[in-house]
């Protein structure tokens, strides 16, 4: 029985501990540099990855909501494939403890939209340009 006591009070102790704060995230219009893959991350076996980490700078940046980010900065981004630089994206940013920024979604403009993943836009509670609207699983706005 005092086991089962202990157990619940570990439990509860765990349950008190509330997950660190994420940084808050940005979300910005930039030019994408060259991308370099890192080689930090490799496949199981037994499993067939689609992305991959990708050390890449982002230039003409404009930051639309969110803390303000430099015009140039670093940022480590997940692909599945090279994306031709100079594209222009609209990305979803935090900052990380290496002073880098992590891209956390990503999306090229296409004739001035960008839809991005609701799950995600959510979960940073970014603010999207007014007149978003929904697509299914994304938030898509014109710039």
């Amino acid at each position: 029985m005092r086991g089962l006591t202990v157990l619940g009070a570990v439990l509860a102790a765990q349950a008190a501990v509330a997950p660190p704060p994420q940084p808050p995230a940005s979300l910005v219009v930039g030019e994408i540099g060259e991308q370099t893959f890192t080689g930090d991350f490799t496949c199981p076996v037994d499993e067939i990855c689609m992305r991959y980490p990708a050390l890449t700078s982002f230039g003409k940046a404009r930051t639309l909501s969110g803390p303000v980010l430099p015009v140039r900065f670093p940022a480590r981004i997940w692909l599945h494939m090279g994306i031709a630089k100079g594209a222009m994206l609209a990305i979803i940013v935090q900052p990380r403890a290496d002073g880098r920024f992590e891209v956390r979604a990503w999306t090229a403009l296409q004739n001035g939209e960008a839809c991005l993943p609701s799950a995600i836009v959510d979960a940073t509670r970014l603010r999207l340009p007014d007149e978003t609207v929904s697509d299914g699983d994304n938030r898509c706005f014109r710039l």
